[in-house]
């Protein structure tokens, strides 16, 4: 497929409808729903506060040195109150003469960098899975998963944003069906339930595979993580 936009057809089905006296009871419910759990401007604001400190603080252990956001927050299907999942990595290579670091022990330097931090909160250290992570709480609002040279998630995020720009039937759905997990309590792979990645990926099927949508299956050799 050449290009990642929906085709002229699926303007109808991916946009929705836009007469409100058109919807029926479930859709108006839904679409209420919706607006109620939206993601705000504010929420926003308070993730790239938090995501500029960080990169403040990380700053201080080199050159190249960065936080990277992905997830929800960055892939376009955040709601009101999703957390920021972001990762400490390079920009660029360590030069040859710097001393190689784990990500253990970039955890514990990155640690001693932001207890001092009015604004954070260190809520868990997750030092034994196979990429450590710090739990944190921003200003007491934000919830911050904060992994280490973790770059696997990149492309994911990625993909899923171009899946998001192809119409708000794309995000509505998702979020919707992220709604329904949690509240049934089947939504979460440390509790062995499928993952809210997971969810939106079937979520994408479904809308690939449903004949009055037929929406666009991208190519997953376009997406590096490069940005």
């Amino acid at each position: 497929m050449s290009g990642v936009g929906p085709a002229p057809a699926l303007g109808h089905a991916l946009h929705g409808r836009q007469e409100h006296q058109r919807w029926s009871a479930p859709e108006a419910a839904l679409r209420a729903k919706l607006s109620e759990t939206a993601i705000t401007d504010e929420d926003m604001r308070i993730a790239q506060a938090c995501l500029r400190e960080l990169a403040t603080a990380v700053a201080q252990l080199g050159k190249g040195w960065c936080v990277r956001p992905f997830g929800s927050i960055s892939n376009g299907f955040a709601k009101h109150g999703s957390d920021l999942d972001a990762t400490c990595c390079r920009s660029a290579p360590l030069p040859p003469e710097a001393k190689d670091i784990t990500p253990q022990e970039l955890q514990e330097k990155v640690s001693a960098l932001l207890r001092p931090l009015p604004h954070f909160k260190i809520l868990e250290e997750v030092k034994t899975a196979r990429i450590p992570i710090l739990r944190l709480k921003y200003n007491d609002k934000l919830d911050v998963d904060l992994s280490f040279m973790n770059a696997e998630p990149f492309r994911n995020t990625q993909l899923l944003r171009a899946y998001s720009a192809l119409g708000p039937l794309v995000r509505d759905l998702a979020v919707l069906v992220k709604l329904w997990a949690n509240a049934a309590g089947v939504c979460g792979a440390q509790h062995g339930h499928l993952s809210s990645y997971s969810l939106t990926l079937m979520t994408i099927y479904y809308l690939q595979v449903d004949p009055a949508v037929h929406l666009p299956v991208l190519p997953t050799s376009i997406f590096d993580g490069s940005h």
